[in-house]
């Protein structure tokens, strides 16, 4: 797996999911093959999307996130040299946010 493609997805998870969530909360990070592909599916139960108004960082200021955008951009380009197929697909769960990361084995970042 190219390095930092699944870390934006996990550190969004903990600042925007869990951080401004009332009490515990649980991360799930899962890598399987599937013929040519990985699959790869970052979980949380945090507030998800519709609540990440609320996301703040320990000094008070609010958070954002470029480390997913730039890893879809990232993603996109190396289809297109590449001829890959890989992708990402964002989830809303009921109770936090599910991501789905694609990548063919011979994906090359």
């Amino acid at each position: 797996i190219p390095p930092l493609v699944l870390q934006p997805f996990v550190e969004y998870s903990i600042w925007h999911g869990l951080s401004p969530k009332e009490g515990l909360g649980k991360i799930t990070i899962e890598v399987t093959r599937d013929n040519q592909m990985y699959q790869c599916v970052i979980e949380d139960d945090g507030v998800g999307r519709s609540g990440q108004d609320t996301a703040v960082s320990a000094d008070g200021s609010r958070l954002k996130s470029y480390g997913v955008s730039i890893t879809r951009d990232r993603i996109a380009m190396l289809n297109k040299l590449q001829h890959a197929n890989a992708s990402v697909q964002i989830i809303d769960l009921e109770k936090g946010t599910r991501v789905e990361v694609n990548l063919p084995l011979t994906f090359e970042a």
